[in-house]
């Protein structure tokens, strides 16, 4: 019994020394983090601070003669219908700036007063506005636009008008590319 009495009492030893051993805590901490960027979504595609080379569509006048006597309009059309639509998650406002086209300073000169932008098909130039709004007021190189933000889609409707008094110019496809930044 005596020795039954000593295993127990060793046995009791070696499980409390045990506990000792394990008995010790550690306090550590496990750092967490998330940016969260402002992000929009640009007619339906989705872009981010810094996305360029977006294709916002196009403003085609279509076919007409070499000596056209009028305005010609066309409203933007683009993979998701027509406009510039535009819907950011954040409430900061939205600006628009439409730069200087490549021909600019190429407007003939009996449209200057009117007409700010010029398509050239490498010979020749022809006059035109971008126009935006239920006004219809014209959009100047440089020139900006503000939209309000309400986390809801905003469409700004853009017009192109091209013009000729009639006198030829040469034929060809003509051209110009605005350069557009948004910032939200």
């Amino acid at each position: 019994m005596h020795l039954f009495l000593k295993q127990c009492l060793g046995f009791l030893t070696c499980g409390f020394i045990a506990t000792f051993v394990h008995a010790g805590q550690l306090g550590a901490k496990l750092k967490l983090q998330i940016e969260l960027e402002s992000s929009c979504q640009v007619n339906n595609q989705p872009v981010n601070s810094g996305t360029n080379g977006l294709n916002l569509g196009q403003l085609d006048f279509g076919e007409t003669t070499a000596s056209f006597n009028h305005v010609i309009e066309t409203r933007l059309t683009n993979t998701s219908g027509s406009g510039l639509t535009i819907q950011c998650l954040n409430n900061s406002p939205i600006k628009i700036t439409f730069g200087n086209g490549q021909n600019d300073g190429q407007v003939p000169l009996s449209f200057r007063t009117n007409y700010f932008r010029a398509m050239s098909n490498g010979t020749d130039y022809l006059a035109y506005n971008i126009l935006y709004g239920s006004n219809r007021d014209v959009l100047k190189p440089n020139q900006f636009i503000t939209l309000n933000n309400n986390g809801q889609p905003q469409t700004l409707d853009l017009i192109g008008q091209t013009v000729n008094n009639g006198q030829p110019v040469s034929l060809g496809y003509y051209t110009d590319t605005i350069p557009i930044t948004i910032e939200f």
